[in-house]
């Protein structure tokens, strides 16, 4: 059978716009209160209109807040083109998102459009500050009427806000926001550039749509605009300053518009095409007579599925031919009449609906039915004639689902088969090393490079499908696979995928072990809380303290407070930096110490010479480069390390002190314990001699006694002997206090006591050592880790071919899913590539902020730059 012409079924080129174009309105009213509105890209847009705005809002917001907060900028519009994947049809080319504000109301909106320049950001964002004021006034009107704002004004603000986003819409298919003379003056070749940012990005197809994926900077480099140097001064309170406003846009804005259509894309697909995909499902089930295949099964029900998608084409297409016959017959029949219609006419060509093309007609019929019972469910009768559209599209997504199903399924078992053999073989390995290693350093990294090889196979199967397999083989695919896993993981480099908090973490367990109570309690003791708290004072430097130092130095605020300062006192930049870190501002003593630490660090680095605007230039490299590198897991130790450092060397300094003393003291008590020595060895020998000195004493006075008692028995003529009475020896105290004048005894002075440690010197030196200890066995891990990824990846494949063969695929809602995810969903055909955004200092509206963005291979490269909008606005 030959398949009909179809170009008279097919819709306008106004109709396919439609269903390449898409707006989508978020506001928030002066009480707070979200209203959201979606017009659009296929019938379930529109029936989930409030959900797809509200997903869409939290995204916005974010990018919206954050650039007001760190550099007081609105955002004006962001844009992104849409690179598409080859294939039939119209999809859009331009993804923006602009906003506006007045009377307290903020509105955004997100516009899809089919072709780029239809929508001029300058243009859309006034509009939108008018949809703003009419919101007001409407909600304004609703508060002064006292009627309940909650219960009856709300629903009255999401109509209106639904009508007027219907507006847009319509007023983008008229090209009514086309073209501005504001987007002529704003060019990159009429800004001053202020910084150009380089970084490498990586299209990450993990998830559909895909969308770049930054990896890592490559420079970053800022610059002065010509001009002299008052001139230039003033530049830096208006400029793009602080690390969190240039990751905003160089990082955040680029990965975003992926984000963004991803919420569009889940809603973005017609009804009718995805029950026909899935009554054409049900229909192969039958026509197979079996719901799900095994892998070994997959290569032989390829002709069988050929078969079916040509009975499928061609019943299609005659159903097509009797359906507009029908429609313009012009009957006034209820929607079962119009049923009973159309089946009568197939049954009235039987022979063209013979056999199985029967089932698929009649299912066809069914869900034609369902079309109609939802674009004409309060209508008793009608004319056929009224069908037309409703019957033109079905037949259209009939015949589309038709022109690709055989291929997509064929994909889809492929795809999932090789997707279900590497993760077994994943996990295998995985369970494998479970058993094989309890360190946990070698843990934490096997995990890590893990995630990220399934993370990248995943990717690398998502691109496979993305792109349209050229493989018809499984083993063909799974050698594909395979080689794109062991490039990419060739590229894999640790300390991307770590940082200072899974070393903390790795420490911490080690602090645990040794500081709880036992094996059966991980409550640690004083010192291991000790330590777990310098841990985490360091994390909060990484995640809190770091990044907030450098976006409050650089605030537009602080510098241009001391730029008015220098100029009208003629102070110093570094001083004026000082005096506001002490001034009391309402910061932690932490953060103060930090801040003073890199003011002092700053004033060492400059020359003295240069000057004022040459002075804040080299103050926002210092800050941006610090926040870049002392946040790393190794920046970090070493950070630590040289703390435990300056507390050991600090005590080493008290101790020298103490032994410096105790050395003067030891010389000063010499003579002192000479003195006393030599009184002790006089005392010594003066006992000594007295004793000697009585003892020869009492001798002599006995022989003395003896000869005088003789003398006096002589008779009285008897010449007497002549005697002498022996001396008494000099008395001991005598002798003492003759000594004591010549050496009076001298006390020794004390020396003082040991200075102790601090406390938190040993934890400093502990921690110290262990964080040391663990990053280089990370290190020795990372290259154990790398070994046995290689080895085990060689391999894969083989694996993967073995699990494959227990692989049962679904012919069900998985297919159906996959269906919709591939192609129903028609953005998900679509890479988002940054090209600009603008911004306006709200401070000075005519002020406009360019930021452009240009791609070469993996490269991305963002110029920002800014000028005003009308002549003479002057800086």
């Amino acid at each position: 059978m030959s398949k009909p012409d179809r170009k008279a079924d097919a819709p306008s080129t106004v109709e396919a716009i439609r269903m390449a174009s898409a707006s989508v309105i978020g506001t928030t009213t002066n009480l707070g209160y979200p209203l959201g509105s979606a017009v659009g890209a296929g019938s379930m847009m529109e029936e989930n209109s409030d959900t797809v705005a509200m997903n869409i809002t939290p995204l916005v917001f974010a990018i919206r807040d954050t650039l007001n907060d760190a550099e007081g900028l609105e955002l004006l519009s962001l844009e992104w083109d849409l690179e598409r994947r080859p294939g039939p049809g119209v999809l859009p080319e331009q993804l923006m998102v602009t906003g506006g504000i007045s009377e307290g109301i903020g509105s955004h909106v997100v516009v899809l459009s089919w072709e780029k320049g239809v929508v001029d950001p300058f243009k859309i964002d006034n509009h939108m500050k008018s949809l703003s004021k009419k919101i007001a006034d409407v909600e304004s009107a609703v508060m002064n009427t006292g009627m309940s704002y909650e219960t009856q004004g709300i629903p009255i603000l999401r109509r209106f806000n639904d009508r007027l986003n219907r507006v847009i819409f319509v007023e983008m298919l008229d090209r009514r926001f086309q073209g501005s003379w504001d987007s002529l003056q704003v060019k990159p070749e009429h800004v001053d550039r202020e910084a150009i940012v380089t970084m490498n990005f990586r299209d990450d197809f993990s998830h559909l749509p895909p969308g770049p994926k930054i990896t890592d900077r490559t420079l970053l480099e800022f610059m002065l605009p010509r001009e002299k140097d008052e001139s230039l001064l003033q530049h830096f309170t208006h400029r793009v300053l602080t690390p969190t406003g240039l990751d905003l846009l160089a990082v955040r804005v680029p990965e975003v518009g992926r984000a963004i259509l991803t919420e569009l894309n889940m809603y973005a697909y017609s009804i009718e095409e995805y029950e026909i995909a899935g009554a054409v499902i049900e229909l192969l089930t039958q026509f197979l007579g079996r719901r799900e295949v095994s892998l070994n099964e997959a290569t032989s029900i390829r002709q069988e599925l050929k078969e079916f998608s040509e009975l499928l084409t061609e019943t299609v297409g005659a159903f097509g031919t009797i359906a507009e016959q029908h429609v313009g017959s012009g009957k006034t029949l209820s929607l079962d009449g119009h049923k009973s219609e159309l089946l009568a006419q197939v049954d009235s060509q039987e022979g063209v609906f013979a056999g199985f093309r029967r089932s698929i007609v009649t299912a066809l019929v069914e869900q034609m039915m369902k079309s109609f019972q939802r674009e004409f469910y309060d209508v008793s009768e009608l004319r056929a004639w009224r069908l037309r559209s409703a019957t033109s599209y079905f037949i259209l997504f009939a015949g589309r689902v038709a022109e690709y199903f055989a291929a997509e399924v064929n994909q889809y078992l492929l795809v999932t088969s090789a997707r279900r053999a590497f993760l077994s073989a994943l996990h295998d390995f995985q369970e494998e090393m479970k058993t094989q290693s309890s360190d946990s350093t070698d843990q934490l990294l096997f995990e890590k490079f893990y995630m990220e090889l399934q993370s990248q196979m995943n990717a690398i199967l998502d691109k496979e499908s993305h792109e349209g397999l050229s493989h018809h083989r499984l083993d063909d695919l799974l050698k594909t696979i395979n080689k794109e896993m062991v490039e990419a993981f060739g590229r894999i480099d640790m300390w991307d995928l770590i940082g200072f908090s899974d070393v903390a973490q790795i420490a911490k367990g080690a602090i645990t072990e040794k500081y709880s109570g036992g094996p059966e309690t991980e409550e640690i003791n004083e010192t291991g809380q000790a330590l777990f708290d310098i841990l985490e004072a360091f994390e909060n430097l990484v995640v809190e303290i770091i990044p907030n130092v450098a976006d409050t130095l650089l605030s537009k605020q602080l510098l241009r407070r001391i730029i008015d300062r220098m100029v009208s006192e003629n102070t110093d930049l570094i001083k004026e930096l000082a005096e506001f870190i002490d001034s009391g501002t309402q910061k932690s003593d932490e953060w103060k110490d930090e801040a003073r630490a890199w003011v002092r660090a700053f004033s060492e680095s400059i020359d003295q010479q240069t000057s004022t605007p040459e002075r804040f230039l080299a103050l926002l490299r210092f800050m941006h480069t610090k926040v870049d590198f002392g946040s790393t897991a190794q920046a970090i130790v070493d950070r630590l390390t040289s703390e435990a450092n300056l507390r050991e060397r600090a005590y080493e300094m008290i101790v020298e002190e103490w032994e410096d003393t105790c050395r003067r003291l030891e010389a000063e008590n010499e003579p002192i314990r000479e003195n006393n020595r030599k009184r002790e060895e006089l005392t010594a020998q003066a006992e000594a001699q007295y004793q000697e000195e009585t003892a020869k004493y009492e001798s002599d006075m006995e022989k003395y006694r003896q000869e005088a008692e003789a003398a006096r028995m002589l008779p009285e003529e008897a010449t007497p002997p002549v005697m002498t009475q022996p001396q008494r020896p000099k008395s001991l105290d005598v002798r003492f206090v003759e000594i004591n004048n010549q050496y009076p005894h001298q006390e020794e002075k004390p020396l003082p006591l040991k200075p102790v440690p601090p406390p938190d010197m040993f934890h400093y030196i502990e921690l110290r050592n262990l964080l040391t200890e663990k990053l280089q066995s990370m290190d020795e891990a990372e290259e154990r880790m790398e070994a046995v990824f290689a080895e085990r990846l060689q391999k894969m494949q083989s694996d993967a071919s073995a699990a494959s063969g227990d692989i049962i695929l679904e012919l069900g809602e998985e297919l159906l899913e996959y269906l919709r995810n591939t192609r129903i969903r028609g953005l998900g055909r679509l890479i988002p590539r940054p090209t600009r955004a603008f911004l306006r200092n709200p401070k000075k509206p005519e002020l406009i902020y360019l930021v452009t963005y240009e791609q070469t291979g993996n490269e991305l490269s963002v110029t920002i730059g800014d000028n005003y909008l009308r002549e003479g606005g002057g800086r």
